[in-house]
């Protein structure tokens, strides 16, 4: 009867992780299937640490949605005091409490006619898909050192290839690079391609600052050294993340990060989640490939880690991290 009643708890609480990976795969949200994984073990059985309550296996638990990863909306109206016609931006001043309001391409384009932005705050008022051929990094000419929030809106389609070079060192991503102070949040990116050299990401290719709630969606992320589905390099922050699709490149590929470097910031991943294929020829991850940094926590990969070579010289082939 004891047996019988541990198999039937057992089987109930396993129902509950299912139930939550169903609905991370369809809805995005991932925060409570990973706090599921946090209070279970999987060594044939689930078992149960202390302090664990069922709250923590339940679907239908309703955690603070504010610490999940954004989902994307099907709405597409552009925010109150957002121009559409406004130029170089929609609105704002780029102050915290006014930043400049992005609602068009065009205005997006724009925060790189000029390296007085790299200080400035933006932020996104409409969903927003990319018809040019090719988007250069944000900032790619100096640091970011201001906050980019995406508002939870979509920018769809974003696009740059760099010629395949090993030894190239421009910094690829939706922002090049981020500096301590920079904040990249509440931002969802929808098929985006990367293909260059070193540092790719999808979102940032060098962070040194914080990556916070933010989705890619059918990502498409590759290059040879350190590359990651989020970002290229990790020196800082990087919270509530989801990456679905594919990464991949030579060494240090990473299917959240490429590489978590140590640095003063103290780099750290936490509550992460990705899904998909992560391809490299050594150093590759479901999370990320290399870890130097302070922690990774409640972090989660489903992806398919692919060798895509072996190593003629003999010696071993090496996994990262997640």
């Amino acid at each position: 009867m004891v047996l019988q009643q541990l198999i039937n708890n057992v089987n109930y609480y396993k129902l509950f992780v299912v139930l939550n990976m169903w609905n991370v795969r369809r809805f995005k949200h991932f925060s409570g299937f990973l706090q599921t994984l946090s209070c279970v073990v999987a060594l044939g059985l689930f078992i149960i640490f202390p302090g664990c309550t069922i709250e923590d296996f339940s679907p239908r638990f309703n955690r603070d949605s504010s610490k999940k990863a954004p989902k994307k909306t099907e709405t597409a109206a552009v925010s109150s005091g957002c121009s559409t016609a406004g130029t170089p931006f929609g609105g704002g001043d780029g102050s915290t409490a006014t930043p400049f309001l992005i609602c068009t391409e065009t205005h997006l384009l724009n925060v790189n006619t000029s390296t007085e932005y790299t200080g400035k705050d933006f932020q996104l008022a409409a969903n927003i898909t990319i018809t040019a051929a090719s988007v250069q990094p944000l900032f790619y000419q100096t640091v970011f050192n201001g906050t980019f929030n995406g508002a939870d809106y979509t920018i769809t389609n974003l696009n740059y290839r760099k010629p395949y070079d090993q030894s190239g060192s421009l910094w690829v991503a939706f922002i090049a690079q981020t500096s301590s102070t920079a904040v990249v949040k509440n931002l969802i990116l929808e098929n985006p391609v990367y293909y260059a050299g070193n540092t790719v990401g999808a979102v940032v290719g060098a962070n040194f600052g914080t990556i916070d709630r933010v989705s890619v969606l059918n990502g498409n992320i590759s290059g040879a050294n350190n590359i990651g589905g989020i970002a290229g390099m990790n020196y800082g922050t990087v919270s509530n993340v989801f990456f679905e699709g594919t990464v991949s490149g030579s060494q240090g590929i990473g299917g959240i990060v490429g590489t978590n470097q140590t640095t003063v910031n103290l780099a750290t991943i936490t509550k992460a989640y990705s899904s998909g294929i992560v391809v490299g020829n050594m150093l590759v991850g479901g999370i990320t490939s290399q870890h130097y940094g302070l922690s990774i926590s409640e972090s989660v990969s489903t992806s398919t880690v692919v060798l895509s070579q072996i190593q003629s010289s003999g010696t071993s082939v090496q996994y990262g991290a997640g």
